[in-house]
């Protein structure tokens, strides 16, 4: 049980985070393009701490990949939407912690795909 709620707080917590970083660093003045791939570059610069203080708890796979994921997708999202809309710093950590759920719906899904579900 331990195991599945840090399977859901991880992705969750990153993508929250991202959104948050994107949030302050893109000006709504760039180009959507450029907002992308901040965010996307800060996702990822975001998501390395916080792995290595967590791969030990959980390991290295179950958290690297699904924070690499949330960080990189929540920070292109937020970032497309810091250039095209205004919004308020809580509303970009609810839609970063947003791509981090589905994240972890994807990956849920996709790991039942193919390992089958174990009893």
């Amino acid at each position: 049980m331990y195991f599945k709620i840090s399977d859901f707080l991880i992705p969750t917590l990153i993508g929250g985070l991202a959104g948050l970083f994107t949030f302050w660093i893109v000006n709504p003045e760039w180009n959507m393009f450029f907002g992308m791939g901040m965010g996307m570059v800060w996702g990822m610069v975001l998501q390395v701490p916080v792995i290595l203080f967590l791969m030990p708890l959980f390991g290295a796979f179950e958290v690297m990949v699904p924070a690499m994921i949330s960080g990189m997708a929540s920070g292109m999202f937020c970032g497309m939407l810091a250039v095209m809309y205004s919004f308020t710093l809580s509303t970009a950590f609810i839609i970063g912690c947003g791509m981090g759920v589905l994240v972890w719906l994807w990956i849920g899904v996709k790991n039942r795909q193919l390992k089958g579900v174990v009893q």
